[in-house]
């Protein structure tokens, strides 16, 4: 089950440098992170966070609780 929306996010995954994709959406307090496997694969499908998930960028050494991008949303 392929959830990323864009076609053009696919294309990342070509990018050798590339460790990590990430996409937030707009109308939910979701994201969705697709992550460089230890082979250079990459997985089938994205992991999918919600709520008051932690998002972890381990590429740039990143955390933030997924709702700090919602703040001024107004989702609830």
């Amino acid at each position: 089950m392929q959830i990323f929306p864009a076609t053009s996010v696919w294309t990342y995954t070509t990018i050798p440098s590339v460790r990590e994709i990430m996409t937030i959406r707009s109308t939910r307090i979701e994201a969705e992170l697709l992550r460089r496997l230890d082979d250079g694969t990459w997985p089938d499908d994205p992991m999918i966070l919600t709520g008051e998930a932690t998002l972890r960028l381990d590429s740039i050494g990143f955390e933030v609780p997924l709702s700090a991008f919602y703040r001024t949303a107004g989702l609830a």
